[in-house]
């Protein structure tokens, strides 16, 4: 075999190395676009369920307020009033992520699926911190006028006392829930399970593609 002959076998077997390199990035590509529409995929069940149980949550609160209206408690009233109009507010926002959530194509530019986790993400910090401002109203709407008038002032201060931890609490995390606080311990308990996790995962291999 002349020099010639040895060459052409060299260049033929580079060709065909080069060849095999891009099928495997192809395949590669293909595998990870699966897993990118899994777990797109995987996020969308627990987005209906959270949606069904809000709305039934709202119309259960709001049939109440119908029926007690001019007689329920002013503290019960405005208490499940200003729940029920977080509930709704909530509700709307994961309409909005599960719109996202069919609309989105694993096929498409990888920017454009970024910018929809980002989206994603972005909503699932809002609505968590939107959610949280429920807390106070949660140690409230079971008081009563005669409740009230009734006990010590220990016990007023008590109370009212629990109102204002209750509402530090929730003002404290609708200001610190943001992606910067993420490495955190308190934003690692917060954030996880099918709704936090699949998103991390999705990020993930975006950077791999």
């Amino acid at each position: 075999m002349n020099i010639t002959e040895l060459t052409e076998l060299w260049q033929n077997q580079q060709v065909h190395l080069q060849q095999s390199m891009e099928m495997n990035k192809v395949l590669a590509k293909e595998v990870q676009t699966m897993k990118l529409q899994q777990l797109f995929s995987s996020m969308r069940p627990i987005k209906i369920f959270t949606l069904v149980v809000g709305l039934l949550w709202v119309v259960f609160v709001d049939s109440i307020l119908v029926a007690t209206y001019g007689i329920a408690s002013p503290y019960f009233f405005w208490s499940a009033l200003l729940q029920s109009t977080i509930t709704k507010v909530a509700i709307g926002v994961y309409l909005y992520q599960l719109i996202l959530l069919y609309q989105t194509d694993v096929s498409h530019a990888v920017s454009a699926v970024q910018q929809r986790i980002a989206h994603l993400t972005l909503s699932t910090l809002w609505v968590t911190r939107i959610l949280f401002l429920q807390l106070p109203l949660w140690t409230t709407f079971w008081w009563t006028e005669s409740f009230i008038n009734g006990i010590s002032p220990l016990a007023k201060s008590l109370l009212f006392s629990t109102v204002i931890l209750f509402a530090a609490v929730a003002l404290g995390l609708f200001i610190n829930i943001r992606i910067k606080n993420r490495e955190k311990p308190w934003f690692r308990w917060i954030f996880r399970g099918r709704e936090w996790d699949p998103l991390v995962r999705a990020k993930e291999l975006l950077g791999e593609l």
